[in-house]
């Protein structure tokens, strides 16, 4: 809940405006449940996973310095390219990509194949892609776990529907997997491939112990990240814990978030965004103001 009341709301935007992905879609009724946002924690730990990006953050992030500050901020940019209209969308990716411009370097260490030495950037299309994959994974692994499992045809439906998010997200068309099932052989070839380093510990670390005040953001994040990872390789890798405890805890709470997520009204369940974006959608377009000289306030012709 803590999130929910520090993430700022999204303004009206331009009447008759879609946005950048379709009103009605199932990018949009995937991406309107509160729970999915529960998929961004593992997210961020296979981000990591990849050196390139654990650098990255480790020279450039507050993710250590205020990991919740760093959370509701990408949780708020996701929001806004899914749900805003056209110019939000674009304002939001023109700041993020003017601070993105800054980010680069180089390796400090070796990990893997990635070699000391080798440079990375933030806009990197390869790491862009990488980034948005486990965004891609993680939310419907984690509507699929709390909301209603997702068939093969949805999910490539969804692949499908975000593509214009990705290349918001800096994924060049022409790396970006064509179908799903080659955009599932990507995303299996690269799990096979990545390497936890000690940065992706530490600031794995920082962000479980994020907390607003004396609470904790999220007591059960080691237990969720656990449940949601793909495969024991990647909770090994970052010691979390996966035993008898953890997983009954994490069933009570499936079971819990998942009972609020199919059950309770929209106005508990849903962002407040997706309500702006179909009010937004269904208003009728704003017409433009007649040029100055023109008799008559309804733009005919004199």
């Amino acid at each position: 809940m803590q999130l929910v009341r520090l993430l700022p709301p999204l303004d009206p935007g331009k009447p008759g405006d879609g946005g950048i992905v379709r009103d009605g879609s199932i990018v949009r009724d995937v991406a309107a449940k509160r729970a999915v946002t529960l998929g961004g924690l593992p997210a961020v730990l296979l981000q990591l996973a990849h050196p390139m990006v654990a650098q990255g953050v480790s020279d450039y992030s507050d993710f250590g310095r205020d990991p919740l500050a760093r959370m509701i901020s990408t949780l708020d940019a996701t929001l806004v390219m899914t749900f805003g209209d056209h110019d939000q969308a674009g304002e939001k990716v023109a700041k993020i990509r003017l601070t993105h411009q800054s980010v680069h370097g180089e390796l400090t260490q070796t990990h893997g194949e990635w070699r000391r030495g080798e440079r990375y950037s933030a806009l990197n299309a390869e790491l862009c892609l990488w980034v948005y994959a486990t965004g891609v994974e993680l939310v419907l692994d984690t509507y699929s776990a709390l909301c209603s499992p997702l068939s093969p045809t949805a999910r490539a439906e969804y692949y499908e529907g975000g593509k214009p998010l990705a290349e918001l997200m800096g994924v060049k068309r022409s790396i970006l997997p064509a179908t799903y099932p080659q955009f599932r052989s990507y995303y299996q070839d690269m799990l096979g491939r990545l390497v936890v380093g000690p940065m992706a510990r530490d600031i794995a670390a920082a962000i479980f112990a994020a907390r607003l005040g004396p609470v904790p953001v999220s007591p059960l994040g080691p237990v969720i990240a656990a449940a949601l990872l793909p495969g024991e390789r990647m909770r090994q890798a970052y010691r979390l814990r996966w035993g008898w405890r953890e997983q009954a805890m994490w069933q009570a709470f499936r079971l819990a978030a998942g009972t609020v997520a199919r059950l309770a009204p929209p106005l508990v369940s849903e962002w407040p965004h997706a309500r702006v974006a179909r009010q937004r959608s269904a208003a009728p377009a704003a017409k433009a103001a007649a040029p100055i000289g023109v008799a008559g306030s309804s733009g005919s012709e004199p």
